[in-house]
């Protein structure tokens, strides 16, 4: 719709049940990707569209040498080219649920996966990481703090990963992080779902962390919320 909602821009295929799993990205604001369940759709400006049926569902995209980089529950992750073709046929991480990816300065990919913990991709080369238990534990979401550091988020909490040091940037038990953010004021984002949380909830607190003063929490039940930046 357009910004008043009373004339129709476009139509594109959809439910009218709610998705466990849905969100938009964007390479230039003139071509978009939009994802539920495994339904992956490509809106173009001019109103044209593609969509194609994944074989699982879809959790996040990254967008990477114009390429898409899909990851997938208990599938891996699926490497499609910008028309929504498969680039390859054998996906990556074929039997882990990816949670999130994200790229570096570098141009290394970072995984987050729900089984075996953080990833990272260089030049055709898969890397592990290990060394920490945090690393290793159910990893729902990354955030590229900056060119050297990244946070993660596990049911404990949030971390952060720099020179292969890990250290806790708040601890605090969740059913799941969703997603992470940070600001130039020295706040930090967190939005996910807790166990106490019946309806959604906001709230901040001052923290002790060497770069960030104050958490901002948006929680709510089993199904999470989601920032949007």
């Amino acid at each position: 719709l357009d910004i008043k909602g009373t004339h129709v821009l476009f139509r594109v295929p959809g439910f009218r049940t709610f998705p466990q799993q849905f969100s938009c990205v964007s390479t230039d604001g003139q071509r978009f990707f939009f994802y539920f369940e495994r339904n992956l759709i490509s809106l173009n400006a001019d109103g044209t569209y593609k969509a194609v049926l994944l074989p699982a569902i879809i959790n996040c995209i990254e967008i990477h040498n114009n390429n898409l980089w899909v990851g997938l529950t208990k599938s891996g992750i699926a490497l499609m080219d910008m028309n929504l073709n498969m680039v390859y046929g054998k996906p990556i991480l074929a039997d882990k649920t990816v949670t999130s990816v994200r790229k570096d300065y570098e141009g290394g990919l970072w995984f987050s996966t729900l089984e075996k913990g953080v990833y990272y991709l260089k030049n055709s080369y898969l890397k592990h990481l290990t060394g920490d238990t945090a690393l290793t534990r159910n990893t729902f979401c990354i955030f590229n703090e900056n060119d050297s550091s990244l946070l993660f988020g596990n049911k404990d909490g949030v971390f952060r990963l720099s020179d292969k040091q890990v250290e806790p940037v708040y601890r605090r038990s969740h059913i799941r992080i969703q997603e992470i953010y940070t600001d130039k004021q020295r706040n930090i984002f967190i939005a996910g779902s807790r166990e106490n949380a019946r309806c959604f909830l906001g709230e901040y607190t001052s923290i002790s962390d060497r770069k960030y003063k104050r958490a901002f929490l948006f929680h709510a039940n089993s199904e999470g919320v989601n920032i949007g930046y």
